[in-house]
Parts: structure tokens; C-alpha cells; sequence
């Protein structure tokens, strides 16, 4: 799948497959490896149908040099009615059962920022060449946001919302740009700090 024919999603979202292409960069290999294979291995080793669609015993033996791809490694997410397992457990079952470790695509690897960053200036018309940490990532997940962000040299507020616990904060051996209690908070503080007006 190249970037030509990727389809997007109902709400027309700019991430539609970005997984997937970037799962097959990482894939690839030095000197495009992933380019001389044949369709037929190609297809094998890169799939967007799920995990579940495929015979478990086939991920066990490795009958076809199977990879694992995985979209984040979350723990937990926060539904409506409480927290919920996210891909996490079930990535980290996945390689028990293989042997393997997954690629992951999603946050916290740094290629999504980067991504996302890419998307962003491509969006709004400005330059790619913006320096990451002119970026700065608001989310309530202090690993797969803040830290993620902060390793892929973004800027990051951490909001005390949504999967936030208390003293969350503590857990980072580089503390965030703020930790704030709500979205309004940190739009708040990057005005006050003079962030949001090209500076």
C-alpha cells in the first residue's frame, strides 16, 4: 500500500492507514528489502485485517515469519463507565505466545509524532521543516502522551483528566511543560506563556 492509495476514513481523517505504511517502513529493512519481496510474502507479513482473523496456531509456530504490529502497547483507556485494557495486555500476551516483540506504530513510538507533526504543517499550509519542539502535545496519559512527546522532542502539558491518576506526574525523569487540571488550563497557559502566537 503506498501513500498514493490509501483510503481514508469517514471522517476523512489524515491518519487513515498511517499505521499500516508505517508498520511497512519499519519492516522494510536497509536498502528497501521490502520492495524485493514478493507480493505473495508481502501480503503474508503486512495485513490490515485483525489479529483475530488469523489462525492462532499460525502466530504460535511462525509458519510464515509472522509479525507482530501493534497500534500502542496502552495499558488502560477511559471509557464512560471506568477504565478499560487497552492493546497493551493483549500485545504483551501476543508476544508471550510468539516469542516475538511487536512493532509498535502508535503512541508513545516516536514515528507518530512525527507523523503527526508532518500531517499538522502539511494541514495548515507551513513549513515541515518546524523543529519538533516547536510542537507541544496536550493529552491525560502520562506515558503514551507526555513521555512519548517528550522523547520524540516535542514540547508536553500533561491534563489531570480522563486516565490522569493522581501523582502521575511522578512517574517522568523529565517533568512536562505543566501539568494542568483541564484542556481550557493548558490552552490558558501556552497563551500566558506566548506560545500560541508563533513565538
Amino acid at each position: 500500500m503506498s501513500a498514493g492509495t490509501r483510503k481514508k476514513t469517514k471522517d476523512n481523517s489524515p491518519f487513515a492507514c498511517a499505521w499500516l505504511l508505517r508498520a511497512e517502513r519499519r519492516l522494510a529493512g536497509p536498502e528497501g528489502e521490502w520492495a524485493k519481496r514478493e507480493p505473495e510474502e508481502k501480503r503474508r507479513t503486512v495485513t490490515a485485517r485483525p489479529v483475530r482473523a488469523a489462525a492462532p496456531e499460525r502466530l504460535v509456530t511462525d509458519q510464515y515469519d509472522s509479525h507482530l504490529i501493534a497500534v500502542n502497547k496502552g495499558r488502560y483507556f477511559q471509557r464512560d463507565d471506568g477504565l478499560a485494557l487497552q492493546a497493551g495486555p493483549f500485545v504483551a500476551a501476543l508476544e508471550f505466545a510468539t516469542g516475538k516483540t511487536a512493532t509498535v506504530v502508535g503512541k508513545p513510538d516516536w514515528e507518530f509524532f512525527h507523523s503527526a507533526v508532518e500531517d499538522a504543517s502539511g494541514a495548515t499550509g507551513t513549513s515541515n521543516d518546524l523543529p519538533l519542539g516547536d510542537f507541544v502535545m496536550i493529552g491525560d496519559d502520562v506515558i503514551d502522551d507526555v513521555q512519548g512527546a517528550m522523547r520524540a522532542g516535542m514540547r508536553a502539558i500533561l491534563v489531570k483528566t480522563g486516565k490522569y491518576r493522581a501523582g502521575d506526574e511522578l512517574r517522568l525523569a523529565t517533568p512536562p511543560l505543566a501539568v494542568v487540571d483541564s484542556l481550557e488550563h493548558a490552552v490558558d497557559f501556552l497563551q500566558a506563556e506566548g506560545l500560541l502566537d508563533g513565538r
